[in-house]
């Protein structure tokens, strides 16, 4: 996403709203019956509130004058079920899926992180991350990714517990819980990639316990040989790829530039070895940035060994794809932002827009990105909303965000009474 959208959705994040989405109402109309006793206005404020990126119910309710009380959305949103939205979510997938081919569907797992200011919210702690310790929530994610269109479909989540003993269950525990949950909704066992969080020859174990291949990157100074022999010795990963032929990668997922043939793509090599702690041989395949050069990129694992070296370095790159979608998530959809302590909010306040992901996904033009199309969403409601008020022709929601604001000024949320008397009929 270029830096001219970004600062289009975040000004027009922070703009008032007249009217409802249109892609609001459609995904509204399609969870209508997980909460049947709520309203389709309600249910649209809900979405809106994601879907243009508002981090708390107050500041929803001051810039969206269709939006009702802060009491009355938070009684609303606790009748929404989130474990109903997550089989939604997945019965969708299914349909997406049916009739093609599995072999074009990969798992991908990855963790995330949510930082918060207290630790009295649900499960909040303080999490260590590549960008240093932080307090907050540690959330994974488990999608599916088709491979010819680089689509991404949330499928799972779960919002980790801090592990203060060495008898509670790990993080990995909660992958393989995760992954089984998916399996028995009725997902076929493809294979899962993960980043070297996940290198662990555990899980790799407990993943083939239910038929998942592991496609993993793997970090440069483990342990391993050629042979399993008791006289061979163990090696780094770079000492036993420095002899080995390397071969030009050819895949849908190099640049275009690559693909065009204006740039060098990456020089693959392959080796099947034997890692300590784990008795059954795998595939690493190196990835270098030139053929005769030592700068490697990664390696990569595969506990399928007849798997080609091609489609392990395809399926590696596809990863990048639940990057984009936390990208996409935190920035645009107010993933984990609403400030909702309790254990069923904090699930809503993380399941919501992994609903609507998958569900814009799906709305999305094939001509935009998926970032775009949310920015154009946003940009539009902002449009409208500010020729609804200075055109002078919804004089009622004026007033309704000039009473909201003076409320906000005397330092007391709007209730019931007073947004109700300004409530528009339409």
């Amino acid at each position: 996403m270029s830096s001219t959208s970004k600062t289009m959705t975040k000004q027009s994040q922070n703009m008032i709203a007249t009217t409802i989405p249109s892609e609001a109402r459609i995904i509204a109309d399609n969870i209508r019956d997980i909460a049947p006793e709520l309203g389709h206005k309600i249910l649209s404020s809900i979405i809106s509130l994601f879907l243009l990126g508002k981090e708390s119910l107050c500041q929803g309710v001051r810039e969206m004058s269709f939006c009702p009380s802060v009491s009355t959305l938070s009684r609303s949103m606790r009748k929404i079920s989130s474990t109903r939205l997550v089989r939604r979510m997945r019965s969708a997938v299914l349909k997406k899926m049916k009739g093609t081919d599995p072999k074009d569907w990969i798992f991908a797992i990855d963790d995330t992180s949510n930082p918060k200011y207290s630790k009295g919210l649900y499960r909040s702690d303080y999490w260590g991350s590549s960008a240093g310790v932080y307090m907050g929530q540690k959330i994974i994610v488990l999608v599916v990714i088709n491979i010819k269109t680089k689509k991404c479909y949330p499928v799972g989540y779960g919002i980790l517990p801090k592990r203060f003993s060495k008898h509670a269950p790990t993080a990995h525990w909660h992958a393989v819980r995760i992954v089984g949950e998916v399996l028995a909704a009725g997902f076929p066992p493809l294979t899962l990639v993960a980043d070297s969080w996940f290198d662990s020859v555990s899980l790799m174990k407990r993943m083939e316990a239910l038929d998942v291949k592991m496609v993993v990157q793997i970090k440069s100074n483990r342990r391993v040989r050629s042979n399993p022999g008791a006289y061979v010795p163990w090696l780094t990963l770079p000492e036993v790829f420095a002899d080995i032929k390397r071969f030009r990668s050819r895949t849908n997922w190099e640049s275009a530039k690559v693909r065009a043939r204006k740039k060098r793509g990456m020089c693959l090599a392959e080796q099947v070895i034997q890692i300590r702690d784990r008795s059954a041989p795998v595939k690493v395949v190196a990835a270098y940035h030139r053929r005769n050069g030592n700068r490697v990129y990664g390696y990569f694992v595969s506990s399928d060994r007849t798997m080609p070296r091609a489609k392990v370095w395809a399926i590696s790159r596809a990863r990048w794809s639940i990057e984009c979608f936390f990208r996409t998530c935190k920035q645009n959809l107010a993933f984990g932002k609403l400030s909702l302590g309790g254990k069923k909010a904090a699930h809503l306040a993380v399941v919501i827009p992994l609903f609507l992901y998958a569900k814009l996904t799906e709305l999305c033009p094939k001509t935009l990105t998926l970032d775009r199309f949310i920015a154009r969403i946003a940009n539009e409601s902002a449009r409208k909303a500010i020729f609804n008020l200075t055109s002078q022709i919804d004089q009622r929601a004026a007033q309704v965000l000039r009473n909201r604001l003076a409320t906000n000024r005397t330092h007391r949320k709007p209730c019931d009474k007073p947004a109700g008397d300004f409530q528009m009929t339409g």
